[in-house]
C-alpha cells in the first residue's frame, strides 16, 4: 500500500464515520513525510453527553505471523 491508497483509505474511513453519526465534526487532514509516510485527520464525535476530539493516524506496516 502506498500513500495514494492511504489518502483513498482515509477518504472511506471518513465516510463511515459520516454515516455512522452525521454530527461528527471533521477539521482538518494531512500528510507526514518521512521514511514511512502517515496520513491523519481529526473529528469530534459525541459519547452521550460529551463531545470527543478524535486524531486518526494511517500508516503502513509491515509485520510477520
Amino acid at each position: 500500500m502506498n500513500v495514494i491508497d492511504l489518502e483513498s483509505e482515509r477518504e472511506r474511513i471518513r465516510q463511515i464515520l459520516k454515516q455512522a453519526d452525521g454530527k461528527n465534526v471533521f477539521y482538518d487532514q494531512g500528510t507526514i513525510s518521512g521514511t514511512v509516510p502517515v496520513l491523519w485527520f481529526d473529528y469530534k464525535s459525541f459519547a452521550a453527553d460529551e463531545r470527543v476530539y478524535n486524531m486518526m493516524f494511517l500508516f503502513v506496516s509491515e509485520g510477520g505471523n
